[in-house]
């Protein structure tokens, strides 16, 4: 997990424009040329929508991963898998909206409080899928879905598993 955020981040820092985050096509050298003075680098600014394709494919993934095994989905949608704990943190927010998934659109809000976070998560309708795995990154104490104590949860890594079912979960996870 931390490789993918050190390589998410390293991309958004080193491999972008600065403000707007585009890749270009290639990554210039900057250097000095002494015999036409000042500083000069490798003409390559033309953007490289691949690249840019890529950058948000890891963003994507990083808040909804469809597990797959020899190309064939599992069932199992990784939710929060590679987000930063920092974007649970008090008082941010996470939102998705209608994101495509093999099973149909998935929608997702998540607050961070300074001992919670409530998730509300509106699971994918179309094809049924196996479950949703919440990752909230940290140990927890305690994990209630749609108002009910829920044990199906991995208490060390933060890990909470729901079962396909319900067309709305409501997660309240305390540490």
């Amino acid at each position: 997990m931390e490789d993918f955020l050190l390589g998410f981040y390293a991309r958004l820092a080193f491999a972008m424009s600065r403000y707007v985050y585009v890749a270009s096509e290639g990554s210039p050298f900057i250097g000095y040329n002494t015999k036409d003075g000042g500083y000069v680098g490798a003409d390559y600014s033309f953007p490289n929508s691949a690249s840019n394709a890529d950058t948000l494919l890891m963003l994507r993934n990083a808040l909804v991963f469809e597990e797959l095994k020899d190309d064939i989905e599992t069932g199992d949608i990784h939710l929060l898998r590679g987000v930063p704990r920092a974007w649970l943190a008090d008082g941010k927010q996470i939102r998705v909206e209608r994101l495509p998934t093999y099973f149909g659109e998935l929608s997702m809000q998540v607050a961070g409080k300074s001992d919670e976070i409530r998730a509300v998560i509106d699971a994918p309708l179309r094809n049924p899928y196996r479950r949703l795995l919440l990752n909230v990154r940290r140990p927890v104490k305690r994990v209630t879905v749609n108002g009910k104590d829920h044990p199906d949860c991995d208490f060390e890594t933060g890990v909470v598993r729901l079962a396909a079912g319900a067309k709305k979960y409501t997660v309240e996870v305390r540490y």
